[in-house]
C-alpha cells in the first residue's frame, strides 16, 4: 500500500485549515458583537461600529435633530425659499433606523467584506403630509390665478393682464425631500414642479 504524498496532504489540509481558522475568527467576532452594530459601519457619516443599542439610539437622535433643523431650499420657477425641514414635516424614523443598523448582515461573507469596505446604515425618513402642506402654504409660492381686467388709469381705461397662478405640489416636494434625505444629502434642495 502506498502512502499519500506529502504534497497532496498539504495541498488539501492547508486550504481546509485556512477556512476553519477564518470561520472560527468570524464566529468569535460576531458572537462578541451580538446585539451591537457590526464592525466598520457608518450612520450619516458617523462611525457607529460596535455601538450598543443605547449609544446607537443617542447617535440616531443627534442625526434626527441635525436633519430637523437643516434648511430646505424649495426652488420654484420664480423664486427660491428656505425653510427648516421640521416645518415641512420631515422626520427621521428613529426606531426604523436603529433597527436597520442592528439588523445589518453579519454572515461570513459580509463579515469578511467589512474589512475591505465600510457599510452604511440606511436612513428612514417620513414626511407628515399635513405639516408639509402648511409649511408650503407659508412660503408664499402659491398664488391664485387672476382674470384679465379693465382698470381706470390716468389716460383713460387700460387692460390689466391676468396670471396663471402658481402652486407648489406637496406630493412632488415630499417625494424629493424623502429621497434626498435618505441619500444623506445636506443641504436639502428640492424643485417644486
Amino acid at each position: 500500500m502506498r502512502r499519500p504524498r506529502m504534497r497532496l496532504v498539504l495541498g488539501i489540509a492547508l486550504p481546509v485549515l485556512v477556512i476553519v481558522i477564518l470561520l472560527a475568527a468570524w464566529a468569535i467576532d460576531t458572537s462578541s458583537a451580538s446585539g451591537k452594530v457590526p464592525r466598520n459601519t457608518t450612520l450619516a457619516g458617523r462611525d457607529v461600529s460596535t455601538f450598543g443599542e443605547d449609544d446607537l439610539a443617542a447617535t440616531v437622535a443627534d442625526v434626527a435633530e441635525e436633519y430637523a433643523t437643516a434648511d430646505v431650499q424649495v426652488r420654484t420657477d420664480q423664486k427660491s425659499y428656505k425653510i427648516p425641514a421640521k416645518d415641512l414635516g420631515l422626520m427621521l424614523d428613529e426606531d426604523a433606523t436603529v433597527n436597520a443598523a442592528l439588523d445589518l448582515p453579519t454572515g461570513p461573507i459580509a463579515w469578511a467584506s467589512s474589512f475591505l469596505d465600510e457599510r452604511t446604515v440606511p436612513l428612514t425618513f417620513v414626511v407628515d403630509e399635513d405639516q408639509l402642506k402648511a409649511g408650503l402654504a407659508e412660503l408664499g409660492g402659491n398664488a391664485k390665478p387672476t382674470e384679465p381686467a379693465i382698470a381706470a388709469g390716468a389716460d383713460g381705461f387700460t387692460v390689466v393682464s391676468g396670471s396663471d397662478g402658481t402652486r407648489i405640489d406637496a406630493d412632488g416636494v415630499a417625494k424629493q425631500l424623502r429621497e434626498r434625505a435618505e441619500r444623506g444629502q445636506l443641504p436639502l434642495v428640492v424643485d417644486a414642479d
